[in-house]
């Protein structure tokens, strides 16, 4: 577990090839840093005994909380981790997680780790384990790491680098992705199950689970078979905020979006007269791909595109 990081920017990370963006000054304010030492030092007194070991980062010293043996391999379960997986462990430490992942499920992974002493660690466990070919460990910003390649990320962050991730990890990782977090949840993402197992920090953990959902806010024109809707073109506005969305019909009127949701590339919106408080429905279940979406209704198909984003979307969503 690690308060918010930044790298010395004097000293270039192994990460500079992997951005997505040139790198930037962000380093954080002594102040930020203090409140999140402090949060960690306000944690029972076994996170002292457990891992605040004092290795030095470079010139700094950041604690470090390794996650227990039986906390990694639940948490590698409840992300349903198999050998098709790239687990990405962001706070990587001494590489346990990505290691595990690598030897018992057959994952390729990548560990992002400022200490550089904690790199070196983690290099070592993956060759002892033998799996060296199949996960890299890089001294690095979590916050520059390209997410794309990951369908799964692994984390035990405090809350204020949380809150700061959830929109880098709703933007960049892809539909269906799984994310796993030790003890601390994210700000406004609601997660999608919520797990305790023992091991941690007063002899059990708590896990969250977030699978992530396609990106869907904007303004979409549907073509649909099946009453209410049969033979209309809907406009349809939906704002999405992470995985809650907000859907109206904006044309043709009477018609109105009863609900509406998304889970990893799949979509269902039910529409009904707006006149009927209970009334028969059009269900439109399908699947989204980029700006278009599509699927079977009862009484024939549907299909959709997105015409323009939702300027009035929770989270803006990004082409």
């Amino acid at each position: 577990m690690r308060p918010e990081r930044r790298p010395n920017r004097d000293h270039p990370t192994e990460l500079s090839l992997m951005t997505r963006r040139p790198t930037t000054s962000r380093g954080a304010a002594p102040a930020a840093l203090a409140a999140a030492l402090l949060a960690l030092v306000a944690l029972p007194s076994t996170v002292a005994a457990q891992g605040t070991d004092g290795r030095g980062t470079d010139g700094a010293d950041y604690p470090f909380v390794p996650t227990p043996p039986e906390v990694v391999a639940e948490m590698l379960e409840m992300a349903d981790v198999s050998g098709r997986d790239t687990v990405y462990d962001l706070g990587s430490g001494d590489g346990r997680i990505v290691v595990t992942a690598a030897s018992r499920y057959g994952a390729a992974g990548l560990g992002v780790e400022l200490d550089s002493s904690l790199v070196a660690e983690a290099r070592q466990r993956a060759a002892g384990e033998g799996v060296g070919d199949r996960v890299r460990m890089v001294r690095g910003d979590l916050f520059e790491v390209d997410l794309a390649p990951a369908t799964v990320v692994t984390l035990y962050l405090l809350p204020r680098t949380m809150a700061k991730l959830e929109a880098m990890l709703f933007r960049q990782l892809r539909p269906g992705a799984r994310i796993v977090a030790h003890d601390f949840d994210m700000e406004e993402w609601a997660a999608d199950s919520v797990s305790q197992t023992p091991g941690g920090l007063g002899g059990h953990a708590t896990l969250y689970l977030w699978r992530v959902p396609a990106r869907v806010g904007g303004t979409w024109e549907l073509s649909v078979s099946g009453a209410p809707a049969a033979g209309e073109r809907l406009r349809l506005t939906i704002d999405q905020k992470f995985a809650e969305l907000r859907a109206t019909v904006t044309r043709p009127g009477g018609l109105r979006v009863r609900e509406a949701r998304v889970a990893g590339d799949s979509v269902r919106l039910e529409v009904v007269a707006d006149s009927a408080a209970d009334g028969e429905a059009t269900t439109l279940a399908g699947t989204v791909s980029g700006a278009r979406m599509e699927g079977r209704t009862a009484g024939g198909a549907w299909s959709g595109r997105r015409v323009a984003n939702s300027d009035s979307s929770l989270v803006e969503w990004q082409p």
